[in-house]
């Protein structure tokens, strides 16, 4: 992207304003929550009150609203399609990329009867293919709307939606879990947000589970989270508390953080190594696999 101070005038003027325009999207649609994109009441009231018939058009359509899942940008494609062409075929590309995910990433850790838990779901695309190769998934996010998109589009009987809070995971027992995985997930949240996950990814596993975690390590297109919040600017400061957020961390910090909560770092890869077909943004970065030693 071009910075605006790089365009002329009109270009410029009409780059702010598509920026302010996205900033109110992002004001309505967002929870008390941080980065819980879909989580204003509004949302998840409408879904619970529209007819059978109207949900799946409807989750589609506010999947849209988030920065986080449906994109035009992604296929020239897209362009040429009607709205409802556009998200069934987003649709098909979150299903099949994250299908592709479960069988290259996630599968060789998974075995009849485990219990599992998807920490930062989305609309539950990836949960609803690990519950196909598990005994029961636990699928946690941090936004009540996204969560009621992911009950119409991809519910399954072993495959339960909890609120990424405290309330939520006081449904999984103690020590029950075999695994923990996150995808798109650590790159949008804060240190005091990861120290946090880690808590609970320990608090849940049981001793020599394991945890894998999809990160952002040292690239240099990202800001870390210190860098952000040095940003002085209007718009920095803005972005930072009302947009999507996007950290990059360092590998030590990462396995330090790891080892402080309870941890011990199996392997660091990045994720075309180990999915080399994979055509997502995971595969220039990095995978993150650690056990409970305690």
């Amino acid at each position: 992207m071009v910075p605006s101070r790089f365009l002329g005038p009109r270009a410029a003027r009409r780059h702010l304003m598509k920026e302010a325009v996205t900033l109110v999207k992002h004001l309505l649609i967002l929870g008390r929550g941080r980065q819980s994109f879909l989580g204003a009441r509004w949302v998840t009231a409408l879904l619970r009150a529209s007819p059978r018939r109207f949900k799946r058009p409807l989750a589609l359509r506010m999947l849209a609203l988030s920065p986080h899942y449906f994109y035009r940008h992604v296929r020239p494609e897209y362009e040429r399609m009607s709205k409802r062409e556009f998200l069934e075929a987003e649709f098909e590309r979150n299903r099949s990329s994250r299908a592709l995910i479960c069988d290259r990433i996630l599968c060789p850790h998974l075995r009849d009867g485990v219990a599992v838990l998807d920490i930062g779901c989305g609309p539950g695309f990836l949960a609803r293919q690990v519950a196909s190769h598990a005994g029961q998934v636990y699928a946690a996010d941090i936004s009540p709307g996204v969560l009621e998109c992911a009950k119409v589009l991809n519910q399954a009987d072993n495959l339960r939606f909890i609120e990424s809070n405290e309330k939520g995971y006081r449904e999984i027992a103690d020590g029950s879990l075999d695994l923990v995985y996150s995808f798109a997930v650590i790159q949008h949240v804060t240190d005091e947000v990861f120290a946090a996950l880690l808590k609970t990814t320990f608090a849940k596993l049981r001793t020599g589970g394991e945890a894998l975690f999809h990160v952002v390590l040292e690239d240099e297109g990202w800001k870390t989270e210190r860098e952000w919040v040095e940003d002085g600017s209007l718009k920095g400061s803005l972005k930072y508390k009302y947009g999507l957020n996007c950290f990059s961390r360092k590998r030590d910090d990462v396995v330090r953080v790891l080892s402080e909560a309870g941890f011990a770092t199996k392997e660091i890869v990045r994720g075309g190594d180990v999915a080399p077909d994979l055509d997502d943004d995971i595969s220039s970065q990095h995978l993150i696999s650690f056990e409970k030693i305690s």
